[in-house]
């Protein structure tokens, strides 16, 4: 599979650091937030291949990410997947009728985590 640039955006920095990891040893260029207003922004900025947002977030949440990408034109068709621990039926619906593409549940192995990526590419 050719390189493609991920963002994720997570405020967990351990978290943000594992899944970097496990991505650029996979050949990703990855970029990383610590909320959702600067993953919009940073989506904004460098036109990644796909995002994945966390849905708690500071400053703007997952959810408020994501209604912002798809409202700017220059990223409205950028794939997203929803990172969290809530597993409700409520969250995932969520998710799908803002425009996310798929949903990650934590915890997660980096063996799942590449497959759901692998899936969204």
């Amino acid at each position: 599979m050719a390189s493609r640039v991920i963002l994720l955006a997570d405020d967990d920095d351990m978290l943000l650091d594992l899944m970097k990891g496990v991505l650029e040893d996979e050949g990703h260029i990855v970029l990383t937030a610590s909320d959702g207003a600067a993953a919009a922004r940073k989506a904004a900025e460098r036109s990644p291949h796909l995002v994945v947002l966390d849905v708690d977030m500071p400053l703007m949440g997952g959810f408020g990410a994501l209604e912002a990408l798809k409202a700017d034109m220059r990223t409205r068709r950028i794939p997203v997947v929803m990172l969290t621990a809530h597993k409700s039926e409520q969250h995932v619906r969520r998710a799908v009728e803002l425009g996310a593409v798929g949903y990650i549940a934590k915890p997660f192995t980096a063996e799942g985590l590449l497959q759901r990526i692998r899936r969204f590419l």
